[in-house]
């Protein structure tokens, strides 16, 4: 596989924070759900940096 073949692609399930997001990073208490979406990225190389946003059917607005 050449370089310019190359692709990483990762998917993560969606949640929300319902209180104390901020406090997360100290290790501290957050109460928060799952929700029926996931967050998806694919990476490949490229000369420069581009991002590219897409919405699946059903999901919500960027």
């Amino acid at each position: 596989m050449s370089s310019d073949q190359r692709e990483v692609v990762c998917s993560a399930p969606g949640r929300a924070g319902i209180i104390g997001n901020p406090a997360d990073m100290y290790g501290g208490a957050v109460l928060s759900c799952s929700v029926g979406m996931r967050a998806r990225v694919t990476v490949t190389p490229a000369p420069y940096l581009v991002l590219e946003t897409k919405q699946e059917a059903g999901g919500a607005p960027p």
